[in-house]
């Protein structure tokens, strides 16, 4: 299956990670909307395939040409996702049951 995306001198094959069970294939990814639909019409046409599945965030081929900053870097902290979603805070997760635990030093 990904040796067809590899093949498709148009794709950039390692924007999906390619996931196959019982012939469903799930393209997940970060690509555009031409390569997801070019993606999309290259796993169908191998033998086995039943169904695609995509889950992929579609971006613009500017966002994939802009510069690439740094982690950190810029005045409000680190760069943009490339998602509008904003994500809640996150909490340690509580230790299991049973386990000891020591602080870092």
């Amino acid at each position: 299956m990904r040796a067809s995306l590899l093949d498709a001198r148009d794709l950039f094959a390692n924007s999906f990670k390619v996931v196959a069970e019982n012939g469903t294939i799930f393209l997940m990814g970060l690509a555009t909307r031409r390569e997801t639909e070019r993606a999309t019409e290259v796993t169908r046409g191998v033998s086995g395939v039943l169904r695609v599945v995509r889950v992929v965030e579609i971006v613009s081929e500017s966002d994939l040409a802009g510069p690439v900053r740094p982690a950190g870097a810029g005045p409000s902290g680190p760069p943009p996702s490339g998602s509008s979603v904003p994500l809640p805070a996150m909490e340690p997760l509580p230790p299991p049951p049973g386990a000891v635990t020591t602080p870092v030093r």
